[in-house]
């Protein structure tokens, strides 16, 4: 009996932090690898709401082992350290969600026929090492926003500038080494996804 309830107390403390961490891995290798945006917004509402009934849990059933124990009240410490871990870990989860708003992924298929790519440039970044066997090449960058100080507009009782991005262009080279180079769309904060070199070519 008793070992069973020391059991339920790990499995409480432990619940909370393996889900937020498959979560965010899911999550996060799936728009770094895959440019593919998976929303868990209603994931991660649950999972907070799970953290807090399962803290309380944890506490009120090591306070129970602790007073019908309490000479081996060493044996509910490590529970209490997975609650503090989950804390420090949910909050890292979200900075690094967070960072992510102002960051474009983008994935670049190549689905020409001789056609490679070069270079993907900006004012702000280049990017030039590309593997010509793969046919799908995932890069990110943050964009720049170009504010027109001159002529502010009036927005919900508030003065705002207007903006644009800074453009990204794609150097693509054929079989005579001949470059051309092309604009990407203008991709705004946090996009995530992916656009195909024939559709970027016919623009």
């Amino acid at each position: 009996m008793k070992l069973s309830f020391i059991r339920s107390i790990y499995f409480i403390s432990l619940l909370p932090l393996v889900a937020s961490s498959i979560t965010f891995f899911y999550w996060f290798f799936n728009r770094i690898y895959a440019a593919v945006d998976v929303d868990i917004k209603g994931v991660a509402s649950i999972i907070l709401s799970l953290y807090l009934i399962c803290c309380l849990a944890t506490i009120a059933m090591v306070i129970i082992f602790v007073i019908r124990n309490s000479k081996e009240w060493k044996k509910v410490l490590l529970p209490l350290f997975f609650i503090g871990v989950t804390v420090l870990s949910i909050g890292m989860f979200g900075a690094v969600y967070d960072s992510f708003k102002t960051t474009v992924v983008v994935k670049i298929v190549n689905d020409t026929e001789g056609l490679q790519l070069k270079r993907i440039w900006s004012n702000n970044f280049e990017y030039d090492n590309f593997d010509k066997e793969k046919r799908e090449h995932i890069f990110s960058y943050n964009p720049v926003r170009n504010y027109d100080w001159e002529v502010p507009e009036l927005t919900s009782s508030v003065y705002r500038y207007r903006y644009d991005y800074s453009r990204v262009f794609v150097d693509l080279y054929d079989s005579g080494n001949n470059v051309s180079t092309y604009e990407l769309p203008e991709y705004k904060e946090g996009y995530c996804g992916e656009i195909k070199l024939n559709e970027l070519v016919k623009r």
